[in-house]
């Protein structure tokens, strides 16, 4: 059983080093994005065994589907690696793991092929915002007269879950085990 650690991160390079030796074993392998804003020089210190640095850098915003271009790179590297992992956890370079290593490895062993994720049917949709786009609407809100009113602040690039399954497998040339199962209670259909 192997593991991809796909890593998004953007600054702190010295916590990142530490989550890479947190979670690092013979089992494991890290493949990180750092935002293109970031000065790539701050983390050329960086070092260990199986650390895989994206090449093609994006500049990544939180909230804004740029970031999910950075997760799908970093799914293409990690995909179309020789060692055919069992297992890609998601983390940002600003995470830290509460439990060791073994306890994590032997967590995946014990459900080896089990898929963690798809909640409702896949038809329900995501709209990515660009975070300043948010703080620019707050101020305006702050400033208006109006009162009790709702202000949709969306960013115009709605996604269904199953067309950003099917746009993973086109980028990983992978075909996606797809268990699902009852929405969340309260999930909305749409934001």
């Amino acid at each position: 059983m192997t593991i991809a650690y796909l890593i998004t991160a953007y600054n702190n390079p010295k916590h990142l080093q530490r989550l890479i030796n947190a979670l690092s074993s013979e089992s494991s392998a890290f493949f990180v994005h750092i935002d293109r804003k970031s000065n790539m020089d701050d983390f050329s210190g960086i070092n260990g065994k199986n650390v895989y640095f994206c090449k093609d850098r994006i500049r990544s915003h939180w909230g804004d589907f740029s970031t999910v271009r950075a997760i799908l790179m970093l799914m293409q590297m990690a995909t179309t690696d020789d060692r055919h992992f069992n297992y890609f956890p998601l983390l940002s370079g600003t995470d830290y793991p509460v439990q060791p290593t073994s306890y994590i490895e032997t967590f995946f062993r014990r459900h080896n092929g089990t898929e963690f994720i798809n909640f409702g049917d896949g038809t329900q949709t995501r709209d990515f915002t660009f975070i300043n786009d948010v703080i620019d609407a707050l101020g305006l809100a702050a400033k208006t007269e109006l009162c009790g009113e709702v202000f949709n602040v969306g960013g115009g690039s709605q996604i269904s879950v199953n067309e950003l399954v099917e746009e993973i497998q086109r980028v990983t040339e992978k075909r996606a085990v797809i268990h699902r199962t009852v929405a969340q209670k309260g999930d909305v259909k749409d934001t």
